[in-house]
Parts: C-alpha cells; structure tokens; sequence
C-alpha cells in the first residue's frame, strides 16, 4: 500500500509537473506572441511615420515641379521677349540705315540749291549793275527790271526750298537720335538679361 500511494503521489507528482510544464509553455508562447505583437506595432508604426516622410517628400517634388514649370513658362516669355526686341532693333538699325541714306540725298539736295542761290546772287548782282549804268546811261531799264525781279522770286524760292530741306535734315538727325537710343537702351536691356 505504501508502494501504491507512492506511486499514486509520484504519478500525482508527475501530472502537476506536467501540468506546469504546459503553463509555462503557454506563458512563454504568449510572451513570444506579446513580443512579436509589440514588433508588429513598432514596425507599423516606423511604416507610418516612413510613409508620411514619403507623402511630405512626393508633395515637396509636386510643389518644385509646378515651380520648375512656372519659370520654365517664364523663360520661354523672355525668350520671346527677347526676340522681340531683336527683331524690332533689326528693324530699327535696317530704318537708321534708311534714313542715314535720305540724309545723304538732302544734303545733296541742300547743296544743290545754295548753288543755284549762289548762281542767283550772281545773277542778281550783274542784273542790279546793269540797272545801275542803264540809270546813269538814261536807257531803257524795263527788261532789266522784270528779270531783277524774277530773279528775286527764284531767290525767294530758293530761300524756301534751303529752309525745307535744313528742316527734313533736322527731322532725320532726330529721328536717327530716337533710333540710336532706342537701339543702344535695347541692346543694354539684351546685355543684362543674358548675364
């Protein structure tokens, strides 16, 4: 009997160890079920904080593209700009180049005239020397009076037609200075948009 209850101890013995055994199993199972549970957690939420990083970061390369495509749409104006001006400068050294050669053809007109001015004088100064000796002769000046007079008209004439053509010489030194400036403050404007 001894030997039975020995045995039914040790039997009894053996079955809360064994039973212990289990719980300590079942412990450490949810242990290791806690630990990884809390991995899991630190994971997703490094995952989450990674992913915001990302959603920040994609937001920030939308917001330098629209900014890349607002100066690029910038550039391209000033280019067109530029262009422009290169084109209107062009047009205005091609008018200088104009208006330089109808300043060379009045002048030439100018001269023109003042010769015949000069001729006129001359004219004028032998007629008035002839009515001076057909007076002091007592001959007939009338002929001599009518050409003193026309030639007087003509020196009127001539007188007008210098003034005319010293006035378009005038107007087309000013409009080469406009152009000069114009083309020389465009060329400025060219200089400091390329550096």
């Amino acid at each position: 009997m001894v030997t039975i209850i020995l045995l039914t101890c040790y039997m009894l013995k053996n079955e809360g160890l064994y039973r212990g055994n289990g719980k300590q199993e079942e412990r450490e199972r949810e242990f290791e079920k806690d630990e990884k549970d809390e991995k899991i957690k630190d994971l997703e939420k490094k995952l989450s904080e990674c992913e915001e990083r990302l959603q920040r970061k994609a937001s920030l390369v939308d917001a330098l593209n629209v900014e890349k495509q607002t100066l690029e749409n910038q550039k391209d104006q000033l280019k067109e700009k530029l262009q422009q001006k290169a084109n209107m400068a062009d047009g205005l050294k091609e008018q200088k180049q104009t208006l330089e050669n109808q300043k060379d053809q009045l002048k030439l007109q100018l001269k023109e005239v003042e010769k015949k001015k000069e001729e006129n004088k001359e004219k004028l100064l032998s007629v008035e020397n002839k009515i001076t000796e057909a007076e002091n002769k007592k001959t007939d000046k009338g002929g001599l009076l009518k050409e003193k007079e026309n030639l007087t008209d003509v020196k009127w004439k001539l007188d007008e037609q210098k003034t005319n053509w010293e006035k378009l010489i005038l107007n087309v030194e000013q409009m080469l200075q406009r152009i000069d400036v114009l083309v020389s403050s465009d060329q400025v404007q060219e200089t400091t948009a390329h550096e």
